[in-house]
C-alpha cells in the first residue's frame, strides 16, 4: 500500500512538472492517473474501506469547488 502511493505521488508530481505549462493537458494527465490510482486502490482494499475513500474523495472534491476564490 505504501509503495503504491508512493508511485502515484511520485507519478504526479512528474506530470506537475511537465505539464505546468499546459494547464488542459495537466488536468487530463492527473484525471487519467487518479483513475488508474483508483482501481489500483480497488484491489488493494476492502469494499468497505473503497467506499470510505470513494466517499471522502467526493467530499474533499465538493469542499475544494466550493473554496475556489474567483
Amino acid at each position: 500500500m505504501r509503495r503504491l502511493v508512493y508511485e502515484h505521488l511520485v507519478q504526479a508530481a512528474e506530470i506537475d512538472t511537465q505539464y505546468a505549462d499546459d494547464k488542459a493537458v495537466h488536468d487530463q494527465k492527473q484525471q487519467a492517473l487518479q483513475a488508474e490510482f483508483a482501481a489500483q486502490l480497488k484491489t488493494v482494499l476492502t469494499e468497505a474501506q473503497y467506499t470510505r475513500y470513494t466517499n471522502l474523495a467526493i467530499n474533499l472534491l465538493a469542499d475544494s469547488s466550493t473554496h475556489k476564490q474567483p
